[in-house]
């Protein structure tokens, strides 16, 4: 299935989520050292980075997957968060993995490299600021052993950013509550 179809089709079963697909741009990228997909907002723009080669190499119920994955991280205000800025970014970024994709496994087949509370030995269903704590204790470097450290660590600074944001949230009818909007957008992806 083609790029576009998929996403007329996570529309159709994810229709909150339409004016952010509307809004998207895609940029494919064909480069081994890159992450099967990453998601940014820079320049007053949404864009979606998707590797061509690891991600045409998934069945297209992982695709979808992996695209539900990404805008969720904007939807739940992952980009812009600085909640938990006083953290290591690789601990929130996996925390927030965890929480973001026991909701998809719900509803999507999960590609079989997501990070996933029970590959961590972790309990399902918590929040990203109940995981922090419980991937802490578990220490980095054991982690870092189960979990493939971010290829991409992207951070984007802009007042403008703050406004698209807001925009975007606005557009999807988003409580605004989860989106805490902030200056500092990071941006971090993992796969294998």
């Amino acid at each position: 299935m083609k790029l576009d179809q998929l996403m007329c089709l996570l529309a159709k079963r994810e229709p909150h989520i339409r004016g952010i697909i509307d809004e998207l741009k895609v940029n494919q990228i064909d480069d081994s050292n890159f992450s099967c997909a990453a998601i940014s907002i820079a320049n007053n723009s949404i864009t979606l980075y998707i590797n061509k080669r690891k991600f045409n190499a998934l069945f297209s119920e992982e695709k979808l997957a992996v695209l539900a994955h990404e805008i969720g991280h904007l939807t739940l205000g992952h980009l812009s968060s600085r909640t938990h800025s006083d953290h290591d970014r690789f601990i929130v970024g996996l925390a927030q993995d965890l929480s973001l994709n026991y909701g998809l496994s719900t509803t999507y087949k999960l590609p079989e490299w997501f990070v996933t509370a029970d590959k961590l030995s972790l309990p399902e269903n918590l929040s990203t600021s109940q995981y922090i704590p419980l991937l802490i204790g578990l220490g980095k470097r054991k982690l870092a052993k189960k979990v493939k450290i971010p290829d991409l660590n992207i951070e984007f600074s802009s007042a403008q950013n703050k406004k698209t944001i807001k925009s975007i949230v606005d557009k999807i009818k988003v409580n605004p509550h989860l989106a805490i909007i902030s200056n500092n957008i990071n941006v971090c992806s993992r796969d294998p």
